[in-house]
């Protein structure tokens, strides 16, 4: 461990003097453009694969739970079924199999919370793609009267009032690490994979901020759904520019499922527990919690991972 920590100081050094030697010769002459922009890459590359080297040994391993696990960890959150609410996101759901979601929440919990949204991303059947006979069990008869998917849609006086915590959510969810990063990151490596901006035209603060954010954005990736951004050059900062893409943009189902939670802590008076593996959601209830927002005591989440020794 302290060999890729040292190994990542040595790249991340050598990354930073070529990112700088890139505008001039060692004697002070202009260098060629075609040696410039050599230069600015590999720097560049260097100062990503330093910073990702030095951080291995920070992240932590997360497994799995059994399902029992997990239903038990949100019983134990708010013992009393009655003062409880269970409200699931896509991500509580997805790595669990059909049989492991029938036998252990659908027949475990009297009622759940699922907004339409969360289905879709289950399986959306205007695509045809996803898994349906997952979706299909909170559709099915036997367990329809559980799976209350209406708050999305409701009329009238709640409509507005649902609409309410649907904006606050997303006020949130705006100034979560997540989103912050998507705002500000991705149209710089967005520009650089597309072509509209070289590497020769980054200032060195620019370097210094995509440096930074690299790292982050790699945390973030190996904590979230254990996806590995290792790459050189371009195909690096490829992948980094999809991942942003696909997870770090904020969702209409994170907005449904924050207002769910909202709306049955305040508006029902109910404890509300959203099963989930999604960073965004901890960061809002964390940061209501410490401001002691009067809505934090009841308001909890449960992930369906556990974090075990430092690898």
């Amino acid at each position: 461990m302290r060999f890729k920590r040292g190994l990542g100081i040595f790249l991340f050094l050598i990354g930073v003097f070529m990112l700088i030697s890139s505008q001039s010769g060692m004697t002070g002459n202009v260098v060629s453009e075609r040696t410039n922009a050599l230069s600015s890459i590999f720097g560049l590359v260097f100062v990503i694969g330093g910073l990702g080297l030095m951080m291995t040994g920070r992240w932590r391993l997360e497994y799995l739970l059994d399902p029992r696990e997990f239903v038990e960890n949100i019983e134990k959150a708010e013992p009393d079924s009655k003062k409880r609410s269970v409200i699931l996101d896509t991500s509580a759901l997805i790595n669990y199999s059909p049989n492991e979601i029938e036998e252990n929440i659908l027949k475990r919990f009297d009622e759940i919370f699922i907004p339409k949204s969360v289905l879709n991303e289950i399986y959306d059947p205007k695509k045809g793609k996803g898994d349906k006979e997952k979706r299909n069990l909170f559709e099915d008869k036997k367990y329809k009267s559980k799976c209350n998917t209406l708050r999305v849609n409701v009329k009238g006086n709640i409509k507005e009032l649902y609409s309410k915590y649907k904006r606050i959510s997303r006020e949130h969810l705006k100034n979560t690490e997540k989103a912050k990063m998507y705002e500000k990151v991705f149209p710089i490596f967005d520009d650089i994979v597309e072509g509209r901006k070289n590497t020769d035209d980054l200032k060195q603060k620019d370097l210094e901020f995509i440096g930074y954010h690299t790292r982050k954005i790699k945390e973030l990736a190996k904590r979230k759904d254990k996806t590995n951004l290792r790459g050189k050059g371009m195909e690096g900062i490829t992948k980094i520019r999809d991942y942003l893409k696909r997870n770090c943009k904020i969702s209409d189902t994170d907005i449904d499922v924050l207002s769910m939670g909202l709306y049955q802590a305040k508006h029902h008076k109910k404890h509300a527990i959203i099963g989930e593996k999604d960073v965004d959601f901890e960061e809002v209830i964390n940061y209501l919690k410490g401001k002691n927002h009067k809505i934090s005591s009841n308001l909890d989440y449960v992930n369906t991972y556990k974090k075990d020794k430092v690898a």
